[in-house]
C-alpha cells in the first residue's frame, strides 16, 4: 500500500510525483510498484502526474536486463510523465 504523507518541499497545486529508486535488477518488484502506483493514480486523479525513476536500476537482482527494458518500454502509469 502507498502511504500518503506531507514531505518537505513544494509542488504546484494539482501535481503528484511518485519517486521510485533502487530497483537493483528486481523486475518483479519494480513491476509490482508500477502496478500499485498506477492503481493509486487512477483512484486519486491529479491534474499532472510524474513518475521519477531515481537510479540503481541494475545489479544484485537476477533480472537487470528486464528492469532496463521496463524503464525503456511503455509508460507504467497512463497519462503520467516519466523521468
Amino acid at each position: 500500500m502507498i502511504a500518503e504523507s506531507l514531505s518537505p518541499g513544494w509542488l504546484p497545486d494539482g501535481v503528484r510525483v511518485y519517486a521510485v529508486g533502487d530497483s537493483h535488477g528486481c523486475a518483479d518488484r519494480l513491476g509490482l510498484m508500477h502496478l500499485l502506483i498506477a492503481e493509486h493514480a487512477a483512484a486519486r486523479p491529479a491534474a499532472q502526474t510524474v513518475l521519477v525513476h531515481l537510479g540503481d536500476y541494475v545489479d544484485r537482482g537476477r533480472d537487470s536486463a528486464r528492469v532496463l527494458d521496463m524503464l525503456r518500454g511503455r509508460k507504467p502509469v497512463t497519462g503520467a510523465a516519466v523521468v
